[in-house]
């Protein structure tokens, strides 16, 4: 069994990992607490995945500096009351990062969440000893998609970026591999894409309908 790509790495929420209960609770208090319209429910899954900030500006219209301390409250009361840790890995995840481990390719966790949470995320729900490294963004939200794409190829000595895959499924995931020279495989089972939508804006190799699909982008016969 032959090795495409050296790495996968892999996005979070909408990926790995099922994170929408959590999310969407914090999301309701923050709303209520900040005396914000509530968020339609066709609306929150738009919500999972990118900056906090950057929905918030998207969706209520708000300038960057309101944006920045409403996704604080947001994050003290995701984070405070536990509400992060309401999540499950996807059904397949574990077995398809097995596998790829068991053949040799680097595992790593390149996500836009904060760092330490993603860390005890994949600690409490059995991923850590899969991964080889994970990355999340800075406490100042300097680091970008892209940024976390080079920290993850330089943790493996890959200089050439093409020889690692990110895997997500949103157009944030896409942009930052496009950004970092990364290739990118989409997967349409979690919040941002969804089976039947037109990607080809985002370039993908291909898209997985679940992490079994995944493990055949990285494997070939020879």
């Amino acid at each position: 069994m032959g090795i495409i790509y050296k790495a996968a790495l892999w996005d979070m929420d909408g990926t790995l990992f099922y994170t929408r209960p959590g999310i969407e609770r914090a999301l309701r208090e923050t709303c209520l607490d900040l005396g914000l319209e509530a968020i339609r429910e066709e609306e929150l899954e738009t919500f999972i995945g990118p900056p906090v900030q950057d929905s918030m500006m998207r969706y209520y219209g708000m300038g960057r500096e309101e944006a920045i301390k409403s996704a604080e409250h947001f994050r003290s009361i995701y984070h405070g009351e536990g509400y992060s840790m309401d999540c499950e890995p996807y059904p397949g995840i574990v077995e398809a990062l097995r596998e790829l481990k068991e053949n040799g390719v680097g595992l790593a966790v390149a996500t836009l969440k904060k760092e330490p949470m993603a860390k005890k995320i994949c600690e409490k729900y059995g991923l850590s000893p899969l991964m080889d490294c994970v990355y999340g963004t800075d406490p100042a939200d300097k680091l970008k998609k892209h940024d976390i794409i080079a920290l993850c190829c330089r943790h493996f000595g890959i200089e050439d970026f093409s020889e690692a895959l990110m895997i997500g499924d949103s157009k944030y995931d896409a942009m930052g591999a496009e950004r970092a020279g990364t290739p990118f495989l989409a997967v349409n089972y979690g919040f941002g894409f969804h089976p039947g939508d037109d990607l080809s804006e985002y370039k993908p190799i291909g898209v997985a309908a679940s992490p079994k699909d995944i493990v055949g982008f990285f494997l070939s016969a020879g």
